[in-house]
């Protein structure tokens, strides 16, 4: 079986929109609820078509559930309200200056699943302390 966030969390999202014939009304009662009336242009576009990807393979559900992940990680949708499309690009912020000293970093990857082979890394050099694979 397959691992299922549906399966294993507290609580669903009710939302059944008003009309769901289309993926133009749908996104935009989203747009409506969830954004305020401010999803732009690019956003809507990208959310209807893959609300009708996700509709011709698995139905208005899971279409409906696409929708709702994706609107939900649009720019427009946040707490504040203060959203301000620009039309240029942010510019690249500046590199960080080389440390004095050699420095140490634990990163942690949280990837689903059980420990199996494909998912593990595996330091590659630098690895001469008595307890690497001693």
């Amino acid at each position: 079986t397959r691992y299922s966030p549906e399966r294993y969390s507290n609580g669903a999202l009710g939302f059944n929109p008003t009309d769901d014939s289309t993926a133009s009304a749908v996104v935009d009662e989203l747009a409506l609820l969830l954004t305020g009336g401010r999803l732009t242009d690019n956003s809507r576009s990208a959310i209807e078509t893959a609300y009708n990807s996700a509709n011709a393979s698995g139905g208005k559900n899971k279409a409906l559930r696409m929708a709702q992940k994706l609107i939900v990680t649009t720019p427009e949708f946040h707490a504040t309200s203060v959203f301000k499309p620009l039309s240029e690009a942010r510019p690249e912020p500046p590199l960080p200056q080389e440390p004095a000293n050699p420095y140490k970093a634990v990163v942690y990857v949280n990837l689903d699943g059980g420990l199996d082979s494909f998912n593990t890394l595996v330091p590659h050099s630098n690895c001469n302390s008595k307890d690497m694979y001693n």
